[in-house]
């Protein structure tokens, strides 16, 4: 089969470089490229392309909801299913404006959808922060997280693919999809979804080593990090609206050892968020429990290797 060729894109606009995981333009499906994440140039924004019918809306309706919370902060209850054209055409019930107004602060930001065309064809895309924006040198990590990836409306086959995907996911309730890490000498490290399937219940704690030692065993970093993932923990131990499958916690830090390391999590992907009726996400909470356990070795790992250096 003939490889297509690179789609053409609007002027001024390139794919976006530090894109770790999901929809890429170097995959090819049913022979067409996939459309990955864009870029204008010079910008401090991204623009991820709505997907298909109820996930693309389902996003969009996400993100168009928490920046709402951002932008008002009201109290009590966000009443989506009594006039709030916005949110009913995908259906959400009521919802706790305390969760909403938490998880905002937990995601990049979101500045509406634009239409952009693609090969001559429309297409349309969320403008995103670019939470990469403000590194010289970014180190990027994106994990999958939960026990089970597929929604509760997937149909068995589905199911059955997202199982056989990866299926340490079931005991570990996450996967490293990938890397990105920019060096001084102007290289990047990138490792793709083969390198985070390659580890497993017994070898995780490599990967996460590898990603987390740019700067060396630098337990500070790991401290942020570790901050940082128990205001996610904390979060998810109260809020009892959304339940998300196959979403992803996006890690960004500085590798430019003349600059403080300034690490971020973000919470990205909400294209399978369903209503939780008032129930805690078990599945997503495990994996950020052992996600957690998993970084406090990595901690006690940086902190031996410096004490033993100091001998």
């Amino acid at each position: 089969m003939d490889v297509p060729p690179h789609q053409e894109l609007p002027e001024t606009y390139e794919w976006f470089a530090e894109q770790v995981a999901g929809h890429h333009p170097s995959v090819v499906k049913n022979g067409k490229r996939e459309i990955g994440i864009l870029k204008k140039h010079g910008s401090d924004k991204v623009l991820k392309r709505k997907l298909e019918a109820l996930r693309g809306e389902c996003e969009v309706n996400v993100y168009k909801m928490l920046a709402r919370a951002l932008r008002h902060g009201t109290s009590g209850q966000l009443n989506v299913d009594s006039g709030d054209d916005e949110m009913e055409s995908y259906g959400w019930p009521n919802i706790r404006i305390k969760d909403v107004e938490g998880l905002a602060l937990l995601t990049p930001r979101f500045y509406g959808v634009t239409s952009l065309a693609i090969d001559r064809e429309d297409h349309d895309f969320l403008i995103l922060e670019d939470v990469t924006a403000v590194y010289r040198l970014p180190a990027i990590l994106d994990v999958k997280m939960g026990r089970i990836t597929f929604d509760p409306v997937a149909d068995p086959l589905k199911q059955e693919k997202e199982m056989k995907k990866y299926p340490p996911q079931r005991t570990l309730g996450f996967r490293l999809l990938g890397y990105r890490m920019h060096l001084n000498d102007g290289t990047v490290v990138v490792k793709d979804k083969e390198w985070g399937k390659a580890h497993n219940e017994n070898n995780i704690l490599d990967g996460l080593i590898e990603f987390f030692s740019g700067r060396g065993t630098d337990s500070s970093l790991i401290s942020e990090a570790l901050l940082k993932l128990d205001r996610v923990r904390q979060w998810f131990s109260t809020q009892k609206s959304f339940h998300f499958y196959a979403s992803s916690l996006l890690f960004v830090y500085e590798n430019d050892l003349s600059q403080p390391s300034n690490l971020q999590l973000v919470m990205i992907d909400f294209s399978h968020v369903f209503p939780a009726n008032d129930e805690l996400d078990t599945n997503y909470i495990h994996g950020l429990d052992v996600f957690y356990a998993k970084m406090q070795a990595v901690h006690n790992e940086f902190t031996s290797k410096l004490e033993t250096q100091r001998i």
